[in-house]
């Protein structure tokens, strides 16, 4: 009889996902509340902890959110059809979209207060 793992790794469609789910919340954050509350600290801290997470399942220093045919692609890899269709997806298509977005890249470096600085100027896009 084998042991299993206390916990099975995310595979990386769920951490592509959770990335882009993320950086929603933290720019929906910020809109309703300002900068220094914690619940904006916490969201851009987990948006942080998401980058980090994908970071170390892919050989590029960055992770990019794009663009294309009106679908998102994190790390160039689609997200599935019925990720795509999630409001937080949508809603970073629709930004992408408004703003004339083709691709953000974020490297590993990101600090919290560069992503609350990123997060509060796109989220006046929304």
């Amino acid at each position: 009889m084998t042991n299993a793992p206390p916990f099975a790794a995310p595979d990386r469609s769920h951490l592509l996902l959770d990335f882009a789910l993320r950086f929603y919340t933290a720019l929906r954050t910020i809109r309703l509340y300002p900068p220094t509350n914690p619940q904006v600290q916490r969201s851009n801290e987990a948006m942080i902890r998401s980058l980090q997470a994908l970071l170390e399942t892919t050989p590029e220093d960055a992770v990019v959110l794009a663009l294309s045919d009106r679908k998102l692609l994190v790390c160039g890899e689609h997200l599935a059809d019925k990720e795509q269709q999630r409001p937080q997806v949508q809603g970073l298509i629709t930004l992408f979209s408004r703003a004339k977005i083709h691709s953000l890249s974020f490297q590993s470096s990101l600090s919290l207060n560069e992503c609350v600085t990123l997060t509060q100027t796109l989220s006046t896009l929304l």
